[in-house]
């Protein structure tokens, strides 16, 4: 009897713990800044609502796939923008009442940076590092019932390449896996510029938008708002070559790059109003057959016939998989998958009474 207690209590404390941990996130707030030096400086403010311990932020200082052998210059995404790692990293936590959020000063309210958890003294507002290949995992340790603030500050070593006309940021704000209501995001260049030779792109989900930011007709970044984010965010800039002062530890591909930047660039922004306009015709398409399987439900009803209604069925999962892979977003679509079930039962319950 009492290894039976004991099975159950160890069965219970792991899913009591998981549950003190239950929380959604409302805003994420991304504050960059190219510094002179070739470095990002990148500060952050989550919004949490609910119970929270311990909140999880995997930051990358490699945005893509290898290790740059400094020969190779892949401009499309290659290893020869990943940076050296994460630095200066700084954490703190308090409860959030609606205070009004300044981009300038996200850090306003913290009144205490937390320390890195010690093995001899596991508590409270601490936090644990992991390292891994290309990123470092925070758990950053703090106990709350409601609004949370998570603050944290870093800093991404040697982000920026140097080519032969132009320095580039092209920097990936990976694992953004909590489903935020809205993602705010600012990258500061290092000093205003109106040079033809900057140029920025921005990659993240669909419904995102993003503007220049802009005083006395000069740039001296972007700030951009995406709702529902799940996953990433890439970053792209070019701007003049003068606009870093140190440069002693960025990659420097030796090629004239801009023209070939935007070459690419272009060609994304050409694929994804074709991925798009494909999409609104599936959409369209998925409706009028969707519309046709609704009509000719009755016939299907009238045959009673298991194996016809099974085909039936398959095609109602078809479209419903169509309905998915285009992101056709048309929630409404899942339900038409109720019918050939209905069909079933009804010609199941009448054979009964016959």
């Amino acid at each position: 009897m009492k290894k039976i207690i004991t099975f159950l209590i160890l069965l219970i404390i792991p899913l009591a713990v998981h549950a003190e941990n239950d929380y959604k996130v409302l805003t994420h707030y991304i504050d960059s800044e190219i510094e002179i030096s070739g470095n990002l400086r990148v500060k952050e403010m989550i919004i949490v609502e609910g119970n929270i311990e311990y909140f999880t932020r995997t930051l990358n200082y490699a945005s893509f796939d290898g290790v740059w052998d400094k020969k190779e210059v892949n401009l499309d995404n290659g290893p020869i923008y990943n940076g050296t790692g994460v630095y200066n990293f700084a954490a703190s936590a308090y409860t959030y009442n609606n205070e009004e959020i300044d981009f300038n000063n996200l850090n306003a309210n913290v009144k205490e940076y937390f320390t890195e958890l010690s093995p001899k003294k596991v508590g409270d507002k601490t936090y644990k590092i992991t390292k891994k290949t290309g990123e470092n995992s925070y758990n950053i340790y703090y106990k709350n019932n409601g609004k949370t603030v998570i603050y944290l500050e870093y800093v991404v070593g040697d982000i920026i390449v140097s080519h032969n006309d132009v320095r580039e940021l092209n920097y990936t704000f990976k694992n953004l896996t909590y489903d935020a209501a809205d993602t705010y995001l600012r990258v500061l260049i290092p000093y205003q510029t109106d040079s033809e030779l900057y140029h920025a792109y921005l990659h993240g989900n669909s419904k995102g938008e993003y503007e220049e930011i802009e005083k006395d007709g000069q740039i001296y970044g972007i700030f951009a708002h995406y709702p529902n984010t799940k996953k990433e965010i890439n970053v792209r800039i070019t701007f003049p070559l003068e606009q870093i002062a140190i440069d002693q530890g960025t990659n420097h591909s030796n090629v004239d790059a801009l023209e070939e930047i935007i070459k690419i660039e272009d060609k994304k922004l050409q694929n994804k109003k074709t991925g798009n306009n494909i999409n609104n015709y599936a959409k369209y398409v998925i409706i009028v057959v969707s519309v046709m399987y609704i009509l000719i439900s009755y016939l299907i009803y009238k045959q009673h016939n298991n194996i016809l209604n099974f085909v039936y069925l398959t095609l109602g999962l078809l479209i419903s998989l169509f309905n998915y892979l285009f992101k056709a977003n048309l929630i409404y679509i899942y339900l038409i998958l109720i019918i050939p079930i209905l069909i079933f039962i009804i010609n199941k319950l009448k054979k009964k009474e016959r």
